[in-house]
């Protein structure tokens, strides 16, 4: 019982730090894309800021390149546990990539930093194997939750990856993601989705949201094939991995000339047309899939899942009209499908589509994810993929 009391009190702490460190990313984060888009010209920066970041990680970070994986490597089976370097650098050079337009996310960020200040701290209490280890699962719980600002799809979030189910675990990763949310909510951070209204349910709506849902899988599949094989691609024809990200600063600079700036950075305003159901072509999610490809895979650091949010979503908008739904409910379904499944966690996404959307959501969010997850195969974003998609692999390369 000791260790159990222990044990929450701890997880409360890793709770509040992560939803401390979470709200400061978001405001900075903030400022870096009301920054850009106030100076466009800074866009035309992005490959040299891809060359600081390569430099950077390539000299300094070490096993802190490997990002979310080794978090979630550490948090399954601890081994040398996550350094304390991974959260200033993830948080620097992910604002910094944003600052100038690099199509990457926020949350793979948000949870380093969470299992980098944790284990740091579990450390200096030189706790043993243990609890180090369920602190880390419930590090990712807090991150998680303080940045998508969904407390149980972050505690499914914690147990799907690390799959402990011990008391100790669950407990600890339900305290952490909860304080975590409700530390960010209380600093005023705020979220805005539609609630999902309740859909008509014919024979024909289950069947519509199954061809929904393989065809998300298939894009997820799509997005993590593209990824390893730009990674692969780059590293045999850029021997230096710094100049890597400068490769893909020079190809989303040329992408964003051609197609406009709708796709730099987290592009919300696309997230946010989706979800409101204003219609979105068919090209959107696509062009989105290939700048964050084009980021994520010559080694710029943030995130995948906001993108994949994004694509997710538009990606829903845009079959509203062929399969005659609801856009509002196939964004919804797209946007807590996509990810999740990629991820091979997809009871996270139907709780993502609950909390964000209402009830109305679940079951088809639920339906969607089977179909999903029936078509994305056994790979997966954090686990069961090959080192050879880490994108700076001079050493150990990042995973966002």
């Amino acid at each position: 019982m000791a260790r159990l009391t222990r044990l929450l009190a701890l997880a409360a702490v890793s709770g509040g730090l992560a939803g401390v460190a979470s709200y400061a990313f978001l405001q900075s984060l903030t400022w870096a894309t009301r920054t850009r888009t106030d100076h466009g010209w800074l866009v035309w920066l992005l490959p040299a800021m891809g060359l600081v970041i390569g430099l950077i990680y390539t000299h300094w970070a070490g096993r802190a390149a490997r990002g979310t994986r080794l978090a979630v490597r550490e948090a399954r089976a601890l081994q040398a546990g996550v350094p304390t370097r991974m959260a200033p650098l993830v948080f620097g050079c992910a604002v910094a990539g944003h600052l100038c337009g690099a199509s990457v996310g926020r949350e793979g960020a948000a949870v380093q930093m969470s299992a980098s200040i944790t284990d740091s701290g579990a450390r200096l209490l030189k706790l043993d194997e243990r609890d180090r280890q369920v602190l880390l699962g419930a590090s990712l719980a807090a991150g998680f939750s303080a940045i998508v600002g969904t407390p149980v799809a972050g505690f499914l979030f914690a147990v799907q990856l690390t799959k402990r189910r011990g008391v100790h675990a669950l407990v600890a990763c339900a305290v952490a993601s909860g304080v975590g949310y409700a530390v960010v909510r209380v600093l005023g951070h705020k979220l805005d989705y539609p609630t999902v209204q309740a859909p008509n349910w014919t024979i024909a709506l289950p069947v519509k949201l199954l061809m929904a849902g393989a065809l998300f899988g298939l894009v997820g599949r799509v997005y993590m094939l593209a990824g390893d094989q730009l990674s692969q691609r780059i590293t045999s024809y850029v021997s230096w991995p710094p100049l890597r990200p400068v490769v893909g600063g020079v190809a989303t600079i040329a992408l964003a000339a051609l197609l406009g700036h709708d796709y730099l950075g987290l592009s919300l305003p696309l997230l946010g047309k989706a979800v409101a159901g204003v219609h979105v072509s068919w090209w959107v999610p696509l062009l989105k899939l290939l700048f964050t490809v084009i980021a994520l895979g010559s080694g710029f650091v943030g995130g995948e899942v906001i993108p994949l949010f994004v694509i997710g979503a538009t990606l829903g908008a845009t079959l509203a009209d062929p399969l005659h739904m609801s856009p509002v409910l196939l964004a919804a379904c797209g946007l807590a499908t996509l990810f999740t499944t990629a991820a091979q966690i997809g009871l996270t996404g139907v709780a993502i589509g609950t909390e964000l959307f209402g009830w109305h959501a679940t079951v088809p969010a639920a339906i969607v994810a089977i179909a999903a997850w029936a078509t994305v195969g056994r790979q997966g974003l954090y686990v069961n993929r090959g080192e050879s998609a880490d994108p700076l692999a001079a050493a150990p390369a990042p995973s966002h």
